[in-house]
């Protein structure tokens, strides 16, 4: 369990707590507080940094997005400026757990909680999202993948450290859309998620992103299906052949809870190819 709470009114109240030991930060809680509960964690001292103004904010500035890590999921699904610019993270936070869950649980959560499968953090990967942390060395940014150290395991410690900011390049992104299917509704992790990202200019695809989830101990890149597309005209045969060939390609294991590896294969493909043909229609109806 802990001892202590602390809300924190600042990034800089909240380091110099983790600094003196035996702290740890909290933001929605939503998982660590089941595992403080349950006796599986300890600590002395839980500083809460939901209450500070800038980790919350959600705002443009120039050709990024920059999201603080404490809004939550349901501010996340209604923000005007993530519909409109980046859908797949909006449609994906739509899908975590219950709206209880979601008015609680955050999006640095999701990234620190270093899980598979989790619908933001794979959003997140279509959308080449960097992270920026600040730490007792000072502050730092990096790519979304570099967050991932195992199944459940963070390169981000929030003993130490605290997720400042999720930045989109709203300049690589184009547009986006996010697929799950999972064997309950709501409540329950995705069995196979599909994020996408195309940018099209001229009907050239300058930029691609294709990801499936959970492939691995993080969401997986299709980096030679995206490599396929760049610099290609798009065509809705060459979009439905790349999500095949992703599809086949993706790290799938059997899974005696959820279904097994080649089960996840046709999951991926009807998944992906759905959110190919979708970026196929967004973008001719633009042209």
């Amino acid at each position: 369990m802990y001892r202590n709470y602390i809300s924190a009114k600042s990034v800089d109240e909240a380091m110099a707590v983790l600094q003196n030991g035996g702290a740890r930060i909290i933001a929605g809680g939503t998982d660590l507080m089941i595992a403080l509960e349950e006796g599986e964690k300890d600590y002395n001292t839980i500083v809460d940094v939901t209450t500070i103004p800038q980790l919350r904010e959600i705002h443009r500035a120039g050709d990024t997005l920059i999201i603080g890590p404490c809004a939550t999921f349901q501010e996340i699904e209604t923000n005007a400026q993530i519909r409109q610019l980046i859908p797949a993270l909006s449609q994906a936070a739509s899908q975590v757990g219950s709206p209880q869950t979601r008015n609680v649980a955050t999006l640095g959560g999701n990234i620190v909680n270093a899980m598979p499968a989790a619908d933001g953090a794979t959003a997140l990967f279509a959308l080449s999202a960097h992270v920026q942390v600040a730490g007792p060395n000072g502050a730092r940014s990096m790519p979304i993948e570099s967050c991932y150290k195992g199944i459940g395991k963070s390169a981000i410690d929030p003993e130490k450290e605290i997720v400042t900011g999720i930045i989109i390049p709203l300049n690589e992104v184009g547009k986006s859309v996010y697929k799950r299917f999972a064997l309950r509704k709501s409540l329950a992790l995705p069995v196979v998620a599909a994020a996408a990202a195309l940018k099209v200019e001229n009907h050239i695809i300058v930029q691609a992103r294709l990801v499936l989830s959970p492939a691995g101990i993080m969401p997986w890149v299709a980096k030679e299906a995206e490599a396929h597309l760049q610099g290609a005209k798009i065509d809705k045969s060459l979009l439905l052949s790349v999500a095949a060939d992703a599809a086949a390609a993706a790290p799938f294991r059997d899974s005696p809870v959820r279904c097994s590896a080649a089960y996840k294969h046709e999951l991926a493909h009807a998944l992906l190819g759905e959110a190919m043909m979708e970026l196929y229609d967004a973008w001719w109806m633009e042209a």
